[in-house]
C-alpha cells in the first residue's frame, strides 16, 4: 500500500491506461454495432429492391391494375397497367390528388361519376381492411376515332401502413371490356337464334343427348297439332311410328360417335288428332368448347304433300293410266322378283289374255267405247284374281296375270275359270 502511494505517477499512468482500454473497447463495440446496423440496413434495402422488382414484374404480367393512394386521396403509387386502363401518365399521376387526374368516369347509364368517390374507400378505418364490393365503371378514353368507353371493374380496400404509419387505399382495376363485348355478342347471337327459331316457317327443336325435346318452336307444335309446352321433355323417338324408330336410333348413335356430321331421314309422325304426317328430319350435333357432345339442333319439315306427289308419280310410272292396272314395267319387276324366290315352280303361274275382235269395236263404236271395254275387262281380271297375283295391261288389248299362290296349279285354273265366267257376260 505504501509502495503504490509512493509512486503517484505510476498510478496515474495505470488509470489512464485502463480508461484508454475501456474507451477502445467501447469504440470497438460501437463500431461493431454500427457495422451490423449498416449491414442490416443494406440487407433491408436489397430486400426492398427485390420486393419492388417482384412487384413491378408481377404488375407487368397481371391483368389487374393497382392504384395506391392516401386516405386524403393523394396518389402514392400506380402500376403501368392501372395507368393504361385509366388513360393517365404514370409519373405525372404520382403525388397528385386523384381529383386532379384527367379522368372521366361514367356509370352504366352513361352518367358522370366522381373519381374520388369511385376510387376511394367507401368506409372508414373503423370498418377494418376488408375489400369493398366491386363496381362496374366506364372510363371514357379519347382516341383518334373519338371518345370511347372502356368498361372497368373497380374494387378498393384499406391496407395497413400503406402511407408510412397510416393506412392507405388500395384500388384494383380489371378491364372487362372484351368480356362484356363477348357476353353482348353471345347475347345477341342467342337472341337472333331464338327469334329465328321462333319465327321459322318449318319445325325446329333443341334436343338433349337423351334425344328428348328441350325447346321447340310454334311451327313444330302446329305440325303435330299440339302446344310448345307439351313438347318440352317429350322423347323424339315417341313422335314417330314404331317401324321407323330403329333407323332413327341408328342415325343418332352414328352422329354421337362422330361418324357423320349430320343426318336426314324421312318418317311418319303421329299428330295429336291421330292423323299421320310424313316429315323429313334433319339433325346436327352441337359440341361444347372441349369438343364433347352438348345437344342437337333438329329441323322437321312436312313432306306429306311431296311424298304423295312422289307416290302418285311412281304409281303413274308403274300403272296403266286407263285401267289402273300394272303396266309392262311393273309386271316385269314383279315377275323378276317372284322368279328369284325358292320353290317358284309350285307357287307361280302366268295367264296371258288377248281380246279377239277388239279392233272392230274401236272401228265401229269409236275409241271411247273401246276404252270402256278395256276398263270392264280390267275389272273382271282384277276380281277374278282376288289378290292372288298381279294383273297387268301390256298395251292395246293384251293383258297378263302373274299368279302367286301356295298352290299355284290349282290357283291358275280357278282364276282362269273366273276370268272366263266374267267375260262371258256381255259388257254394258
Amino acid at each position: 500500500m505504501s509502495a503504490t502511494l509512493s509512486d503517484p505517477l505510476g498510478i496515474v499512468a495505470t488509470v489512464i491506461a485502463v480508461v484508454a482500454i475501456l474507451a477502445l473497447v467501447a469504440v470497438l463495440v460501437l463500431l461493431g454495432r454500427q457495422r451490423r446496423q449498416v449491414r442490416r440496413a443494406n440487407e433491408l434495402l436489397e430486400l426492398s429492391r427485390e420486393l419492388r422488382q417482384r412487384y413491378e414484374v408481377l404488375q407487368s404480367v397481371t391483368k389487374e391494375g393497382v392504384l395506391v393512394q392516401s386516405l386524403a386521396g393523394r396518389v402514392l403509387d400506380i402500376s403501368e397497367r392501372a395507368a393504361e386502363i385509366l388513360g393517365v401518365d404514370t409519373e405525372a399521376a404520382v403525388g397528385r390528388p386523384v381529383t386532379d387526374l384527367p379522368l372521366v368516369l361514367v356509370n352504366e347509364q352513361g352518367l358522370s361519376m366522381n373519381p374520388a368517390a369511385v376510387l376511394g374507400h367507401r368506409g372508414s378505418t373503423r370498418t377494418g381492411f376488408a375489400p369493398g364490393e366491386p363496381e362496374l365503371v366506364g372510363v371514357a378514353i379519347a382516341g383518334p376515332a373519338g371518345m370511347h368507353v372502356r368498361m372497368v371493374q373497380v374494387a378498393s380496400r384499406l391496407v395497413p401502413a400503406g402511407d408510412g404509419e397510416n393506412p392507405a387505399v388500395l384500388t384494383t382495376f380489371v378491364d372487362v371490356t372484351g368480356r362484356r363485348e363477348v357476353e353482348a355478342a353471345l347475347s345477341r347471337s342467342e337472341t337472333q337464334f331464338r327469334v329465328a327459331m321462333e319465327n321459322a316457317p318449318i319445325g325446329m327443336a333443341l334436343v338433349d343427348l337423351d334425344w328428348s325435346v328441350v325447346e321447340a318452336n310454334s311451327a313444330f307444335a302446329d305440325l303435330l297439332g299440339t302446344r310448345v309446352d307439351a313438347l318440352r321433355g317429350y322423347p323424339m323417338a315417341d313422335l314417330g311410328e314404331p317401324e321407323g324408330r330403329a333407323a332413327e336410333r341408328l342415325a343418332v348413335d352414328r352422329l354421337l360417335a362422330g361418324e357423320v356430321p349430320r343426318f336426314s331421314l324421312e318418317q311418319q309422325y303421329l299428330r295429336a288428332d291421330g292423323h299421320a304426317v310424313w316429315v323429313v328430319l334433319d339433325a346436327a350435333l352441337v359440341r361444347s368448347a372441349t369438343g364433347a357432345p352438348d345437344h342437337f339442333v333438329v329441323q322437321v319439315r312436312d313432306s306429306t304433300e311431296s311424298r304423295l306427289q312422289a307416290e302418285m308419280l311412281t304409281h303413274r310410272a308403274m300403272h296403266d293410266p286407263l285401267t289402273g292396272l300394272a303396266n309392262r314395267t311393273l309386271m316385269q319387276e314383279v315377275l323378276q322378283s317372284v322368279l328369284e324366290q325358292p320353290g317358284v315352280v309350285d307357287r307361280v303361274a302366268v295367264i296371258a289374255c288377248d281380246l279377239d275382235g277388239f279392233k272392230q269395236i274401236n272401228d265401229r263404236y269409236g275409241h271411247a267405247a273401246g276404252d270402256e271395254v278395256l276398263v270392264h275387262v280390267a275389272g273382271v281380271l282384277r276380281a277374278a284374281t282376288a289378290r292372288r297375283g298381279t294383273v297387268a295391261r301390256l298395251g292395246g288389248d293384251e293383258f297378263v296375270v302373274v299368279v302367286q299362290d301356295t298352290d299355284g296349279p290349282r290357283a291358275v285354273f280357278e282364276i282362269a275359270a273366273a276370268i272366263h265366267a266374267g267375260l262371258v257376260e256381255p259388257a254394258r
